[in-house]
Formats: C-alpha cells, structure tokens, sequence
C-alpha cells in the first residue's frame, strides 16, 4: 500500500509547513532575549548597563557564530558582526537614535538568519 519511504517524506513535508521551529533553540533565543534586553536600556538611557549587555551578546553570537555560518548567507553575518561594532560606538556617544536603528537591524538579521 503506502512505501516507508512515502511516509518519512509526508511527516517531514508537515513538520516544514506546519512552522514548527527546529533550527531555532533556547540558546538561540537568548540573542534574541539580550538584544530586548538592550533595547530596554537604551529607553531607560542606561548607557553603561546596554553597553555590557551588547559585550554579552557578542560574546553569545560568538559562541553560536558557526551555526548562523550554516543557516545564513554571508552576507548576513558579516553584516551583524558590523552592526554590533556600531551599536557599540552608538551607546558609547549616547546617541538613542542611532543606537535604536543599530538595535533593530540586529533583530532584522537575526530574523533573516532564523526564520529563513
């Protein structure tokens, strides 16, 4: 009647459409997590704790910089590697704006990355 094979390749085919999310895990969503996190601070202009919390989420994009190099295209993440350094400059000046874009291109090439 139905071959294995037929089987394996209609339970997948659902798992994709039905959006379930199995690139994304919980250590993923503490990027996501700290980049709300600095957003957070920017508003309350606490510049000097947004500052260490953007250092923190280097050093969590470092940890899980080889699974963005799978899943995205190179040019997403050399762009967020950039946009971070940015960001860093923009919280040094104190500059809100400036700082609030760099923030939301973070989150807009993590979502390309995750979600794509």
């Amino acid at each position: 009647m139905f071959k294995p094979q037929f089987i394996c390749l209609s339970m997948v085919f659902l798992i994709i459409l039905s959006g379930c999310d199995l690139v994304k895990t919980e250590k993923d969503e503490v990027l996501f997590k700290t980049a709300s996190d600095v957003h957070k601070q920017i508003e309350q202009q606490e510049w000097d704790k947004a500052l260490t919390t953007i250092k923190e989420f280097e050093n969590l994009y470092e940890d899980r910089k080889w699974k963005l190099q799978l899943l995205g295209e190179l040019e997403d993440y050399k762009e967020l590697e950039l946009e971070i350094v940015t960001l860093k400059e923009s919280l040094k000046e104190e500059d809100r704006f400036e700082a609030k874009v760099g923030l939301k291109q973070i989150e807009h090439r993590l979502h390309l990355i995750y979600e794509l």
